[in-house]
């Protein structure tokens, strides 16, 4: 008997029911949450792209859709396992659900705990095999691990290089797993993707921890080799301990009287006590910097100007080294509370008083254009044919649309539909 989480996904065409579920099964260990989705229509897609064991679906009426969606996931994917949940239904539906292929139909009165029984239940005999056949949307695939980090990133705003960069492979690898994406989804864009992936519930919400992200695809890849620069002492021993431990692959660039100090390229550099002429050749790489003494303001700003990534006291190496090397891989800044208090200061010395730019409202507010906007770029449209659509100017277009970005601290239109999906802002399909 194995301990492998099962694998679901949830339709309810309530946002708080759907999103509910989900939160109740993705906190337990024994499940995984692939998918969500508002739409009963998308529950053969999802199959198709995400092989869920289980799917738990939320009735809230009698609903044709709903038993033909089931119907064809149960015809192509027989031991998928169908969890009807509702609050109230007739004996002839019942038999409709039946009949369709619904495993098994819990009654809201019963609570979660009926709900994870039935998930858990296999609808055939261990072993039977899934016959995936005759034409369906997404049918190009599954979407493997990498593609949906490459997906998650995308919904996040990044460019190609950057998702190269943060993910360990090439440019071409990233457009090649693009090229994939979009057959799978049966997409032509980079904005259909993002739409369709948020729909389908596929991706993270693209505010996530982006370390999180980093974490995941070192599970995936190898760790990158870690080049620890500075003078014997304990210190630096308690780093390379850190490393060893994490598997980390490293290398100690010994200094003494009569050895140079400067530092080889790495993909990351660990600079320990670092002086001046330690930073030569780190320019290049992600650098940490790791401090024995205590880190005054003048300690934080110098080393933030000379291109370190983050800044360490060596009494934290033991228990934030790991996660430090994760942030930083993700292309984020990582100082303390005292530290970034000291940067503020400082860039409020050189600037003068600067006006916060903080919205008045977790939920952007968007003008009847701007929405009109966000539903053309929802369809995949272009500028010059939003222009059109809309009868306005494609300079109108342009400006609208770099103030939509701006409220949703978007980057670019992928981005901004995913954080739209997040809102609600945008209605499925």
């Amino acid at each position: 008997m194995t301990n492998v989480p099962v694998r679901v996904a949830v339709q309810a065409s309530r946002r708080l029911v759907r999103d509910a579920l989900a939160g109740c099964l993705a906190g337990r260990p024994d499940f995984t949450v692939v998918g969500r989705t508002a739409r009963c229509s998308d529950l053969p897609e999802l199959c198709s792209l995400r092989r869920p064991d289980a799917l738990l679906v939320e009735a809230s009426g009698p609903d044709d859709r709903r038993i033909e969606a089931i119907r064809a996931v149960r015809s192509r994917y027989p031991t998928t396992n169908v969890v009807l949940v509702y609050q109230s239904m007739t004996p002839v539906e019942m038999v409709r659900a039946h009949q369709a292929g619904v495993t098994s139909m819990v009654p809201h009165s019963r609570g979660l705990d009926t709900v994870v029984a039935s998930l858990k239940a296999r609808p055939v005999r261990p072993g039977t095999a899934d016959t995936a056949t005759g034409p369906d949307r997404g049918a190009g695939g599954t979407l493997t691990d990498r593609e949906l980090q490459v997906m998650s990133l995308i919904c996040a705003g990044h460019s190609v290089r950057e998702m190269a960069a943060m993910l360990g492979i090439s440019p071409r690898t990233v457009e090649n797993h693009k090229r994939r994406i979009y057959h799978k989804l049966d997409v032509h864009s980079q904005s259909q993707a993002a739409s369709h992936a948020s729909q389908l519930g596929l991706v993270a919400a693209p505010a996530s921890d982006p370390a999180e992200l980093t974490r995941t695809a070192d599970r995936a890849e190898d760790a990158p080799f870690v080049l620890v620069h500075g003078p014997a002492g304990p210190v630096r021993d308690a780093v390379a301990r850190v490393l060893a431990t994490g598997d980390v692959p490293f290398g100690v660039n010994l200094v003494g009287p009569a050895e140079s100090s400067t530092v080889a390229p790495a993909p990351i550099t660990v600079l320990v006590d670092p002086g001046p002429g330690d930073w030569a050749g780190a320019g290049a790489t992600t650098v940490v910097v790791v401090h024995a003494g205590p880190a005054d303001q003048a300690l934080t700003v110098d080393a933030v100007l000379r291109g370190a990534d983050a800044i360490l006291p060596a009494d934290r190496v033991g228990d934030r080294l790991m996660p430090v090397l994760a942030v930083v891989r993700a292309g984020c800044l990582a100082v303390d509370g005292a530290q970034a208090r000291d940067l503020f200061r400082a860039l409020r010395a050189c600037l003068g008083p600067v006006r916060p730019a903080v919205p008045e409202s977790m939920l952007p507010v968007l003008t009847m254009r701007e929405h009109d906007i966000l539903r053309s770029i929802a369809r995949g449209d272009t500028v010059r044919q939003t222009a059109r659509s809309l009868g306005i100017a494609v300079k109108t277009v342009e400006n609208t649309q770099g103030r939509l970005y701006r409220k949703l601290g978007a980057r670019n239109r992928a981005s901004a539909l995913a954080i739209a999906h997040g809102f609600g802002l945008v209605e499925p399909g």
